[in-house]
């Protein structure tokens, strides 16, 4: 199940997620229809909303409620941050229903990735720079 509460304020934050270029996707394991239908009324154009009503990706993931009162396969409430490499970034699974992954949780995580990957194109350029240069060094030494 959804937790509309936190998709809200997830909604709220949405243009600091488009700023970081960062998708947001939510899971649940409810039909597509009925997700459809709570994104267009939630005004959540800009999420994605993805159905698992068989629970595989709740059981790859591992996080698998058995303790909730539902006859469903539900997930205990979890955040991901997957980088474009796949790579999971951060994740964040709450046993307990009372407290929430906040967008500034995953803000600062976002940042930091946005961090290392500009540094590492910082510094493949100045490596690619530093070749160049040598390469130019070498044939004015060979004259």
């Amino acid at each position: 199940m959804i937790c509309t509460r936190q998709l809200r304020r997830w909604r709220r934050a949405a243009s600091e997620f488009t700023s970081r270029k960062a998708k947001v996707v939510a899971i649940a394991n409810e039909a597509p229809e009925s997700l459809a239908g709570f994104r267009r009324y939630e005004d959540m154009e800009s999420f994605d909303f993805l159905s698992d009503r068989d629970g595989k990706l709740i059981e790859q993931f591992d996080v698998r409620n058995d303790g909730a009162w539902s006859k469903t396969t539900i997930p205990h409430p979890s955040v991901y941050v997957i980088d474009k490499e796949g790579k999971v970034r951060f994740t964040d699974v709450r046993k307990f229903h009372i407290t929430r992954t906040t967008p500034e949780d995953v803000f600062e995580v976002l940042d930091k990735v946005i961090a290392e990957r500009e540094a590492a194109k910082a510094a493949a350029k100045a490596a690619k720079e530093a070749a160049k240069a040598a390469k130019e060094a070498a044939k004015a030494a060979a004259k």
